[in-house]
């Protein structure tokens, strides 16, 4: 379904310090990082791997025509 795209991306974050994020995925993985603020919009539990300091926050939007923007 072209609604459903959105939710079929994978993000892993790897080697990693002092980033800010904002994604929407249907997982989430980071691995060996730190210092990290997450936005998150994600349709499963978040992997976290030998991580420090990972601050997580919701991903609130508004975006009608997110799905056929990317396609």
């Amino acid at each position: 379904k072209k609604n459903d795209l959105i939710n079929h991306f994978h993000i892993f974050i790897r080697d990693s310090t002092n980033c800010v994020l904002a994604t929407i995925c249907q997982q989430f993985r980071t691995r060996d990082c730190r210092d990290l603020y997450v936005y998150l919009s994600c349709s499963s539990q978040p992997i976290i791997e030998s991580s420090h300091n990972i601050k997580f926050a919701c991903l609130t939007f508004n975006y009608n025509q997110l799905a056929r923007k990317i396609i």
